[in-house]
């Protein structure tokens, strides 16, 4: 009855069950979890709070009830307010982004073109970083059976490097907007999110741009297994040249995004994620607009941990992604003829290791390959990501 949508029907069924055995907690859990299906959260607290106080309950049937009574309290307090803090070390091969050949493809005087050696401060080296990271997501809950509310979202970024201390970054971003139920008689299980944002970029002690935008996010919740995003975002990006950066202002865009994801949970450890991306930037040097897509295909699994201590369970997580980039005019530097052509590969093997419900230790190996038909663009680089995960 679950399945097919029919709850009032599987409720009864239930309900029926605890009638000749009130020692079932699985079976409270399942109330629970039907009664915030259809919106009644108070009925649904009573059964999982009684299913919690049973004797001898399972840790994954604990953690489940857990993890809903912190929904329900969300879903009926007024303002809510999470976030998360993460920081750590990041080493790469190539930090700077240097060319693997070493060489540089220039335009010379007469129009030919001529490759040449670059300075050894400019070739692809290795470095370390310390990085830290932040959000704090604040949420006005409407009157509203259908869990509709208005989000304010606050997130930071910092990144210092040992070496290339011009490369280091700091971003600070804020995105507010309202989630709404569409039609929800008719579409159950389908939201709008429409957000306003702005954002700031600094690149090596000097701003790099600010940003100003706005977004629409389309969700349906398809089954208790499927979830399917659409989501649309505009962002104007004013570059700032600098003594480090003096043609940065080239950058400056109206960029387009359009993107479709999903997740599909195979069963309680396994899930399959994936999407595909569009990007259009309109940048205000001809060379610099571009167009882009990439796809995004990737599978996760929960596992317990190693450790008999620790009663929660550790994920580990394979992404795999490929894009292409054309530009739409020839650089002038680089080449009087050929437009730039990117492809980019990327693969992801991350682990997340929870110590407490609220802190986990990530980990993550990542590997980057651009080719391009132009040398200057053609890169590759390892990453190495150890760093620990507070959320709250």
């Amino acid at each position: 009855a679950t399945r097919i949508g029919e709850f009032d029907a599987a409720i009864s069924t239930l309900e029926r069950m605890l009638i000749y055995n009130a020692d079932l907690p699985r079976v409270r859990l399942e109330l629970g979890a039907l009664y915030m299906r259809i919106g009644a959260d108070e009925m649904a607290r009573v059964y999982l709070q009684d299913a919690l106080q049973a004797p001898e309950v399972p840790p994954p049937v604990r953690e489940r009830i857990e993890t809903l009574l912190a929904q329900i309290d969300q879903r009926t307090a007024r303002n809510v307010f999470a976030g998360s803090v993460f920081g750590g070390m990041r080493y790469q091969t190539n930090a700077n982004v240097g060319p693997e050949s070493g060489q540089v493809q220039v335009v010379q005087f007469g129009g030919g073109t001529a490759v040449t050696p670059i300075d050894d401060e400019f070739k692809a080296d290795e470095d370390f970083n310390a990085f830290l990271s932040g959000s704090l997501v604040h949420r006005y809950n409407f009157d509203s059976p259908y869990g509709e509310w208005w989000e304010t979202r606050l997130t930071g970024y910092g990144a210092w490097q040992f070496d290339f201390t011009d490369l280091d970054v700091a971003l600070a971003e804020i995105q507010t907007g309202p989630r709404i139920a569409l039609n929800p008689g008719d579409w159950k299980g389908t939201s709008l999110r429409v957000y306003a944002l702005g954002n700031v970029v600094d690149l090596g002690r000097r701003l790099l741009y600010a940003t100003a935008g706005a977004g629409a996010e389309l969700s349906q919740v398809v089954n208790d297994r499927a979830i399917v995003d659409l989501g649309y975002a505009f962002h104007y990006k004013d570059y700032h040249n600098s003594d480090r950066s003096p043609n940065a202002d080239d950058h400056t865009t109206d960029e387009h995004t359009l993107a479709l994801t999903g997740r599909y949970a195979i069963d309680p450890d396994w899930m399959v994620f994936g999407g595909i991306t569009a990007i259009r930037d309109d940048a205000k040097a001809e060379f610099q607009a571009n167009w882009e897509y990439s796809l995004l295909a990737g599978l996760r699994y929960s596992y317990a941990s190693p450790f008999e201590a620790i009663q929660l369970p550790w994920q580990i997580a394979l992404a795999v992604s490929f894009g292409e980039r054309w530009y739409d005019d020839p650089d002038g530097f680089v080449s009087n003829s050929d437009e730039r052509s990117d492809n980019i590969w990327q693969v992801s093997l991350s682990n997340s290791a929870r110590v407490t419900p609220d802190i986990s230790i990530e980990s993550q190996i990542r590997y980057e390959d651009q080719d391009s038909n132009l040398p200057n663009y053609r890169y590759d680089n390892w990453s190495f990501t150890l760093g620990v995960l507070a959320t709250f």
